[in-house]
This record gives structure tokens, C-alpha cells and sequence, in this order.
């Protein structure tokens, strides 16, 4: 995997800038980074992205437009996951 410690930080820096906006937008529950491997038929190597986490998808066309979320932020990619709703648990 060749992802380089400057691309991680420049997500990291993309994640803290934008988290609070991101997190005001219908059914988002989380803000993280993760890796992006790429298609079988590309060449491109992983990339860090963007994973924003949502109780559940909706189509774009019942979407407010500030409510949707971009595919990219300053050319970070954006993955948007389903989780659900998160639960904290105790042992």
C-alpha cells in the first residue's frame, strides 16, 4: 500500500475542517478516514478518503441541496457508508 504520510495528513487536516459541516447534514451520524482500493480493472493504487457515515441513504432527489454530500472536498474523495444508528456500549 502506498499511501504517504503527506496525503494522510492532508485528509486528516480535510476531516477536521469540515467534520461540523458535514455532521449538520440530514442522517449523518460520523465523520472518519478510510482507504479506497481501487476497481479490479484500474491501475490506480489506494487511495484516503473521506468515509461519512449515515443512518441511511437516501436518493438525491428527496435531498435539500444543502443537504447532499459532494463526492469530493479540496479533492478528497468521499465514501458514504450506512451504519445505522451508533450505540455506545459499556462492559
Amino acid at each position: 500500500m502506498n499511501i504517504s504520510e503527506k496525503e494522510l495528513a492532508y485528509v486528516r487536516y480535510i476531516k477536521q475542517r469540515y467534520t461540523q459541516m458535514l455532521l449538520h447534514k440530514a442522517n449523518v451520524v460520523g465523520v472518519g478516514i478510510g482507504i479506497q482500493e481501487p476497481a479490479e480493472d484500474e491501475d490506480d493504487s489506494p487511495r484516503v478518503v473521506l468515509v461519512v457515515n449515515v443512518t441511511h441513504k437516501v436518493k438525491r432527489k428527496y435531498l435539500d441541496s444543502q443537504d447532499l454530500i459532494p463526492p469530493y472536498i479540496e479533492d478528497v474523495p468521499i465514501r458514504v457508508e450506512t451504519i445505522g444508528h451508533p450505540r455506545a456500549y459499556a462492559d
